[in-house]
């Protein structure tokens, strides 16, 4: 079964993937902040991260930062 951790601060993101996900048989698990997906990934194996990456005014910039860290540590793990 493909493991996704889906991280996104807007609930209206999250839960629009998350519907979608759904029909997939597909394990989602969610994080809203940036700490919980980085903990959530270094005690889970995770097939692919799914990002909400905000405009860059807005948040964007540390969520360019967590795909560095992302690709960085889990070099195996895709993100979206």
């Amino acid at each position: 079964m493909m493991q996704i951790l889906l991280f996104g601060e807007s609930h209206e993101f999250t839960s629009m993937v998350l519907d979608e996900l759904s029909r997939t048989r597909a394990r989602v698990i969610i994080s809203q902040e940036q700490e919980g997906a980085m903990a959530l990934l270094s005690c889970h194996r995770f097939d692919t991260v799914m990002i909400n990456v905000r405009p860059i005014g807005m948040g964007g910039a540390a969520d360019l930062g967590f795909f560095r860290f992302l690709h960085t540590n889990y070099p195996g793990t895709h993100a979206i």
